[in-house]
């Protein structure tokens, strides 16, 4: 399994996670895209391009969502330690359900989240490169070109925090995990509980 993950090292790690709206907002800022100027310069081939950017950055924006339901996990792998030290079955079952079944902060939900976000930093950047190579005045394409690769390597490094994050609390909760099953009592209680948890949930976790 590799080396022991802790609850320390997690809530360390979660601490430092960058938001990605930080990075839009810098962009936005930072880039000329939304400037009339630059309309004016764009081919009617590429003149969609910059609000396509512009909503593509929304969506990232709201992937700030990903770092509070990573916390969630980690608040209810905490809970789940608890119970291995005070034997209440009753709680570990209902903290597992919350791991791997509740709608909106699931390890299956976090996966989706950041298999989307990863889907939108690839499609922004796709753009960016589009949109570089239109016909514009080098002033232009010279601040363009600077904000695309320092946005998308902003962008890039938040998704491996996230991705990493999320591998860590996978391998704490199979640590926690391999402590219950030790436990006859324990094992017997939750037997039903995690029979059907699938491989998909977990399989971040040796990715």
């Amino acid at each position: 399994m590799g080396e022991e993950i802790s609850l320390k090292i997690l809530r360390d790690q979660l601490e430092s996670l960058q938001e990605p709206s930080v990075s839009c907002k810098k962009f936005e800022d930072a880039s000329l895209i939304a400037d009339k100027e630059l309309q004016k310069n764009l081919s009617f081939s590429y003149a969609s391009l910059p609000l396509k950017i512009r909503l593509t950055n929304s969506k990232i924006k709201e992937t700030d969502e990903i770092k509070e339901k990573l916390e969630i996990l980690c608040y209810h792998l905490s809970l789940l330690r608890n119970t291995t030290l005070t034997k209440d079955y009753k709680t570990a079952k209902k903290t597992i359900h919350k791991l791997f079944r509740d709608e909106l902060t699931s390890m299956k939900v976090v996966i989706s989240d950041i298999e989307n976000f990863k889907k939108y930093i690839e499609e922004l950047d796709i753009d960016l490169q589009k949109l570089l190579s239109a016909t514009l005045p080098l002033d232009y394409k010279l601040t363009l070109e600077k904000e695309h690769k320092r946005h998308i390597s902003g962008l890039k490094d938040a998704y491996a925090g996230h991705m990493s994050t999320l591998r860590n609390i996978g391998t704490l909760f199979l640590q926690l995990n391999k402590y219950i099953f030790n436990d006859s009592e324990f094992r017997t209680y939750l037997s039903k509980e995690m029979q059907d948890i699938t491989i998909p949930q977990l399989a971040v976790i040796n990715a």
